[in-house]
């Protein structure tokens, strides 16, 4: 039997990842039902079916960053236990000690991009 079958493919616009988390497993693409269908398998894209455009979760996070600002977690160590060359200058003996690093640092809840602060942080706080 031949037939023609329709489906729907969704892909990030600006990274044009595929549009699900198994996309990998198939090939790179994975075939919705119907735009509805897409919009409920992917709960935290930005899909736009009037326009046609799609922003996977990262990049629509990132897009919110952009229009609205970062949404900043309180201040802590940075984590990365001396391993940053720019951080080395920051290590005392106790963080050396401790495998803990200094420079203060806030994650965005949205992007989850780190940005440094001028705030210190205490050997407690990393």
């Amino acid at each position: 039997m031949i037939r023609i079958v329709t489906c729907v493919v969704v892909s990030c616009d600006r990274c044009q990842e595929p549009g699900h988390p198994i996309a990998d497993e198939v090939d790179g693409e994975v075939h919705f039902t119907s735009v509805s269908d897409a919009i409920k398998q992917l709960p935290d894209w930005r899909l736009n079916p009037g326009r046609g455009d799609a922003l996977c979760a990262g990049c629509a996070a990132d897009e919110d960053c952009v229009t609205h600002g970062h949404d900043l977690e309180d201040v802590r160590g940075c984590g990365c236990r001396g391993n940053l060359p720019p951080h080395l200058a920051a290590l005392t003996v106790d963080a050396i000690l401790t495998r803990t690093c200094p420079v203060p640092v806030r994650k965005c809840r949205r992007c989850q991009r780190f940005t440094e602060t001028a705030t210190p942080v205490t050997a407690e706080e990393a």
